[in-house]
């Protein structure tokens, strides 16, 4: 019983994806990824057709052109946007390359910073930060109470 109401949910939330995709605009790009993302991870547990699957993969893509053509415009620098790689069923793979990471650290930026530079959620620059084993805190001071109150109160 489950698996029939998500699929019929899968089945509406694919029309009207398909409906509103002709009206996509700047304003409205996310939404539509959002829901492409939804679609996809219901895809994984249900029987899709593949090129319903193919379709949904290369509508995603053109969404991310768009969303990175409006970073563009926005005169951001997208050498750091990360590119998305899209696989077949469940959620298009985010690539943020190690590079990219420890340039960031290195510059002292928090992960809430590099998420809106990268494009990303925070939880997801967490879990690469993890993944290459690089840590934001490794930047903090190591300097005791007394000596930062001497240095606060020198200023």
């Amino acid at each position: 019983m489950a698996d029939l109401q998500d699929q019929e949910l899968t089945h509406v939330e694919i029309a009207r994806v398909i409906r509103d995709i002709a009206g996509v605009n700047n304003e409205n790009v996310d939404l539509m990824k959002l829901r492409l993302d939804y679609v996809n991870r219901m895809s994984v547990t249900l029987a899709l057709p593949e090129q319903v699957i193919n379709a949904l993969s290369l509508v995603y893509q053109q969404l991310d052109r768009m969303s990175e053509r409006m970073v563009e415009s926005r005169d951001v620098d997208v050498q750091y946007s990360p590119s998305v790689i899209c696989s077949g069923r469940g959620r298009p793979r985010i690539s943020i390359s190690q590079e990219q990471l420890s340039f960031l650290v290195d510059q002292g930026f928090t992960v809430k910073e590099m998420s809106s530079i990268l494009g990303v959620g925070q939880h997801t620059v967490e879990r690469r930060l993890a993944a290459f084993n690089l840590s934001i805190k490794a930047t903090y001071s190591n300097i005791n109470d007394e000596d930062l109150d001497e240095l606060v109160n020198a200023v």
